[in-house]
């Protein structure tokens, strides 16, 4: 006759004292943290969004139709002696979830 048992081994890990332990949840809440902490410059928004920066200016920042939606209110735009853009990350993020359809539309219509 065999006989089974079942063993729940208890393991302890030391974590050192400069280090702690956090769940996922927190991890992905504190990249996002970070990420949105500070504004985006152009090189920032080439990389996040997979465009090149002129392409943010072609097709967003000098579109008429979002000037007045963005200007002061998630980009910053270049001033005397100012290179690039600047955008809140979380406001520009907004804005793009809204207007990205339109703005992907016109972009291909110029494009053909």
């Amino acid at each position: 006759m065999t006989q089974s048992i079942t063993i729940t081994p208890t393991i302890s890990i030391e974590i050192p004292a400069d280090q702690v332990l956090i769940s996922k949840a927190e991890y992905d809440r504190l990249v996002e943290q970070a990420d949105t902490y500070r504004w985006w410059d152009s090189i920032d928004l080439a990389q996040r969004y997979h465009q090149k920066v002129t392409w943010f200016s072609d097709n967003i920042f000098q579109n008429p139709r979002f000037i007045g939606m963005l200007r002061g209110q998630s980009v910053m735009y270049p001033g005397s002696g100012v290179k690039g853009y600047r955008c809140d990350p979380v406001r520009f993020g907004k804005f793009m979830s809204d207007y990205f359809p339109e703005i992907a539309r016109e972009a291909s219509k110029e494009r053909k």
